[in-house]
């Protein structure tokens, strides 16, 4: 009875590791690793709270980004994307794809694969930039400058099902000595990017709005 019981342990043990070992695992592989991807689109950054020009450099540098960490893949930028949904007519779409999930927080499926469909990928990544503050400081009244975004990402299938999903939660207080002066867009929208992209290769997942995941 006794060796039984120590044999029973020992199984459980040894598929305790085994599972321990195989969430690891996934935990290192990058998103693309994990579904076997080999190209993906960056669609156009949405979210009204912050201006275009500062969506634009964040689709810049999520491209960089993602040139750097996975040159194996096939990439198509936001410029290659609108180009191509243009050329077949489906801009449109992702308007209306865009539009529904920044209202509700649904990702129409159905579009997102006639969309990955047009563009020839396997994925498509999308980010909604949620919230974008800056806070000037002022010594008179004790406030230190400060950056704040979150975003959320979504990296979905050929079918248009979202197999990554990422809150980047991004705040900075720059200057500690009550600077007046929070970090510019460009240098904010960098290390946003940077944050997608280490999360995509590793594969992690976050839904805190006050857990900052950085490399």
């Amino acid at each position: 009875m006794h060796q039984t019981i120590s044999t029973i342990r020992t199984h459980l043990s040894f598929s305790c590791l085994i599972l321990a070992f195989t969430a690891s695992m996934a935990l290192g592989q990058s998103a693309f690793e994990k579904h076997n991807l080999h190209s993906v689109a960056v669609l156009p950054m949405f979210g009204d709270v912050l201006a275009e020009t500062g969506r634009d450099l964040l689709a810049g540098d999520v491209a960089t980004q993602l040139q750097k960490e996975f040159p194996k893949i096939k990439l198509k930028n936001v410029a290659d994307s609108i180009a191509a949904l243009t050329q077949a007519g489906e801009l449109n779409d992702f308007g209306n794809f865009a539009s529904l999930y920044a209202k509700t927080g649904v990702v129409d499926s159905d579009a997102a694969s006639r969309i990955a469909k047009v563009l020839a990928v396997e994925s498509v990544l999308f980010v909604n930039v949620q919230e974008y503050l800056t806070q000037k400081g002022k010594w008179s009244r004790g406030k230190s400058s400060y950056n704040s975004v979150r975003a959320q990402c979504y990296l979905l299938n050929s079918a248009g099902q979202p197999i990554w999903r990422h809150l980047v939660a991004y705040v900075h207080d720059p200057h500690p000595w009550l600077s007046a002066k929070p970090d510019p867009i460009p240098e904010v929208m960098q290390k946003v990017a940077e944050r997608i992209v280490y999360a995509l290769s590793r594969n992690i997942e976050n839904s805190d709005p006050k857990k900052d995941i950085k490399p």
